[in-house]
This record gives structure tokens, C-alpha cells and sequence, in this order.
């Protein structure tokens, strides 16, 4: 059985002294700035073990101003500290608050869903015996069936992706007809072998052999009744 975590009531009025009190907040702080994500990326991070580090750095700064370059603004300096300082107290409470936050709207959230969900199991059983809730389950259903419906899909563009094996083939020109896998490149020596080889081939097809071919040797010319039946 689902445990009941959270069963409280926001009235109006505590909705409203929420909304005024967190309008109050925003209107203390008015210096407050918002920060791209490649401006927090960009900025040194200041941890929990770097606070006495800051602290001791403007003490040295404010007993020793002399050893700061003219343009070290120690003025600012100190601001930065004392505001870290005083919003060190604020920041954690109001974390700490929205944390809270987080956890209760999570759980009232997970229990809204799991009786919305048992409700309309109940409207599915109760539809199939009779048709009283008219479309009201199909109105609930939809978005399950949407979901259903992307699981099996697939991703965008999966099909298209995909031939099926007739379409595939049929690509290649004709049906089960498998490519031809790409020729590699031949090296300068496999080269000229094979250029030697065609040319012996065409030389014995004439009765004759090309002493020009590179690697092969001289032959003498053919003989009087072989070059009259090539002429």
C-alpha cells in the first residue's frame, strides 16, 4: 500500500502571505544578478574551504595597502567580502527552504500520480460494463497511447535509415545481387606486373612478343607464316 507522505491543505490566505513574503525578499535584495551558464562556467568558484582564505587576504590587504599596484580597487575588495559574508546566512536558509520545497511539491506530485493512475484503471473497468463515462477514459488513455506509440516507432528517422531487405536489393540493381566490394589500390611494383602481363597477353594473341615490356626478355620475330596470317 502506497505510503501517504504529505495530506496538508494551502489555503488562500497562506498562499498569499507566501507570495507577499517572498515579494518582500525580492525587494531586500535588489542588487540581485542572473548569470548565463558560460558566465558561471567562467567565474572562480568560491567553497567552503576558501572563506578564511578570502578573510585573511583582506586583512592583509587593509594593514598593508602599500604593497597593492595602484589599480587593485580595495575598496571593492572589501565590499565583495562583507556581502559574501552577510548572504553567506541568507543564501543557506533559503536553500534549505527550497529544498523543503522541492521535497513536499515531489511527494504530493507522486501521490497525485499514483491515485490518478488507480482512477483511471477503475474508469477503464468500470467503462468496459458500461458507457455512462462516455469519452472521458478515452480522453485519460490518449496519453498512454501516445506513448506507446513513440516506444514502438523508435527514435526519429530510424526507418528511414533502415531499407528493408527487398528495398535494399533492389538498389543494388537487381534482387540478392550483392555489391562489389571496393578495389584497393595497387602498388607502383604490382603496377607495372600487371602492365607486363597484359602486354605478354596481347603479344602472344599476335604471335609475337613486345621486347619493350619492362622485366621481359627479347624474343626473335615470328616466323614468315605467322606474320602472313596476321596481315
Amino acid at each position: 500500500m502506497p505510503v501517504n507522505r504529505i495530506d496538508a491543505e494551502l489555503t488562500d490566505q497562506q498562499n498569499a502571505a507566501a507570495a507577499a513574503a517572498l515579494a518582500t525578499l525580492a525587494a531586500a535584495l535588489p542588487f540581485l544578478i542572473d548569470l548565463t551558464a558560460a558566465e558561471r562556467a567562467a567565474l572562480n568558484h568560491l567553497g567552503e574551504s576558501n572563506l578564511a582564505f578570502v578573510a585573511k587576504a583582506l586583512v592583509i590587504a587593509e594593514a598593508h595597502p602599500e604593497i597593492l599596484p595602484a589599480s587593485f580597487a580595495l575598496d571593492a575588495f572589501r565590499h565583495d567580502v562583507e556581502l559574501v559574508d552577510r548572504l553567506y546566512a541568507i543564501r543557506h536558509a533559503a536553500r534549505t527552504l527550497c529544498g523543503r520545497l522541492d521535497d513536499t511539491f515531489l511527494a504530493a506530485g507522486s501521490e497525485a500520480y499514483g491515485a490518478a493512475l488507480q482512477v483511471y484503471r477503475y474508469a477503464k473497468l468500470h467503462h468496459l460494463a458500461s458507457s455512462a463515462l462516455g469519452g472521458t477514459v478515452e480522453e485519460l488513455g490518449r496519453r498512454f497511447a501516445h506513448k506507446a506509440h513513440r516506444k514502438r516507432s523508435g527514435p526519429p528517422g530510424w526507418l528511414a535509415s533502415t531499407p528493408a531487405p527487398a528495398t535494399a536489393a533492389r538498389s543494388f540493381g537487381a534482387i540478392g545481387r550483392v555489391p562489389r566490394p571496393a578495389s584497393r589500390a595497387m602498388r607502383p611494383s604490382e603496377a607495372r606486373r600487371s602492365s607486363a602481363r597484359r602486354t605478354v597477353t596481347r603479344a602472344t594473341e599476335n604471335c609475337c612478343i613486345s621486347a619493350s615490356s619492362p622485366g621481359i626478355p627479347s624474343a626473335k620475330r615470328p616466323s614468315s607464316s605467322c606474320s602472313r596470317s596476321t596481315r
